[in-house]
């Protein structure tokens, strides 16, 4: 079988390799892929016809979708009335993840318990909310940010300097206020079939950029799956939220066939989501398919097939742990075409990576993410440092701290 993987980050890299060890794939290719995956080809995600046409000169017979973009710009819905096999969710269930605000009133309706919130359409509105609220909130702005559009607000004055920002950006911005919840973040990754969620498991995903989680909002810095296991009762929580979304799908007359990615916050009691995103997460796809003992490709079909069970998901009891190297500046301005040394033996997902002549170069703010995968955290966490000091790129920053901070 001939697979095209659209997409250019970690994520990509790790669908790509995990593909690549199916007995059932004869090659794949990415679209626009990276420096580290072979048979990268350019193209333009956001021209389908483009795509479309890379499928029919390669003889594609299955595209799969990486990033939200495309799902959200109904890349499955084009590829499904021109005939052509894509593994994704449709533009409609896109919207999950595409509209924080749809996706907190769907959540509202069907009783999934998440953190209480409030949004606005005019910025008038939005700065006079600022003054009756407690301090620490949380401000999103709705739609696509990559991981990005979340703000934790510690004043007033915070507030407003984040809503000038965003405003600034996109004057008609929709803006979600949410009440600042504690607890652990835990991501659950699954696929669904016919509407039917059927788990692949679970990570701790690392969004801050500075250790002990401090400092900005970022698209995921590292994370490790496992996530820690949870007591019955909160497993039974989760269980019950998995029931009440597929009842969701149900009533809302959403066809869902793809990747749901849960995000919740568990505290001492209770289990909150916090979000929903309608692909795979990264660079959680990274540490989950590291664990996956199944054929990936048989996994997909049978989510497209409607054949999809329990039973086809084997993951094996061993940790894995990523840390991703990120240039200098990021998630803000950040400088790229730094030559890159990388003489490391292990599994390296390429993020933000390009070829110019002969040298590899970063060409995005997560360049590269170092994998490791044991029986033991922290021992992973030692050799994974080690092997980090022997990458060398102009600017290399990295959490020290990704494993040891569960």
């Amino acid at each position: 079988m001939r697979i095209l993987v659209l997409g250019s980050g970690g994520r990509e890299h790790a669908l790509t390799w995990k593909l690549e060890q199916s007995p059932f794939v004869d090659v794949v290719y990415c679209c626009p892929g990276n420096g580290g995956i072979k048979n990268s080809i350019p193209g333009d995600l956001s021209n389908f016809s483009n795509i479309r046409q890379i499928v029919t000169d390669l003889k594609i017979d299955l595209t799969i979708v990486g990033p939200e973009d495309p799902l959200a710009q109904g890349i499955v819905d084009d590829f499904h009335n021109h005939g052509l096999r894509i593994f994704g969710v449709n533009q409609q269930a896109a919207q999950l993840e595409a509209s924080k605000a749809y996706s907190k009133d769907f959540m509202n309706r069907y009783g999934i318990k998440t953190a209480k919130h409030l949004s606005f359409n005019d910025a008038s509105s939005a700065y006079d909310y600022c003054e009756s609220i407690r301090y620490p909130h949380v401000i999103k702005a709705d739609g696509l940010y990559k991981g990005k559009g979340v703000i934790i607000v510690e004043s007033k004055e915070h507030a407003h300097a984040t809503l000038d920002e965003l405003y600034i950006e996109n004057p008609k911005q929709v803006i979600l206020f949410e009440d600042y919840l504690i607890g652990q973040e835990q991501s659950l990754i699954c696929f669904v079939s016919n509407n039917k969620i059927i788990p692949l498991g679970t990570a701790r995903d690392y969004k801050k950029r500075l250790e002990n989680d401090q400092g900005l909002n970022t698209g995921g810095v590292g994370a490790y799956s496992p996530a820690r296991s949870l007591p019955s009762n909160q497993n039974d929580q989760i269980n019950n939220i998995l029931r009440k979304i597929e009842n969701g799908f149900v009533q809302e007359k959403i066809l869902y066939n793809g990747i749901l990615f849960i995000g919740f916050m568990i505290d001492d009691m209770d289990v909150y989501v916090l979000e929903f995103n309608a692909r795979f997460g990264d660079p959680e796809t990274q540490v989950l398919l590291a664990r996956l003992q199944s054929d990936l490709l048989t996994i997909i079909e049978h989510c497209l097939d409607g054949t999809l069970t329990d039973d086809d998901i084997i993951m094996n009891d061993t940790f894995s742990l990523i840390t991703v190297l990120m240039s200098k500046g990021y998630p803000d301005s950040f400088d790229i075409d730094k030559k890159i040394v990388l003489e490391d033996q292990g599994i390296v997902f390429h993020s933000g990576t390009k070829w110019i002549g002969q040298d590899l170069v970063t060409s995005g703010g997560r360049v590269l993410g170092v994998l490791e995968t044991g029986h033991c955290l922290s021992m992973m966490h030692t050799k994974s440092l080690l092997r980090i000091e022997k990458i060398v790129f102009d600017g290399k920053q990295y959490r020290k701290d990704i494993g040891q901070l569960l």
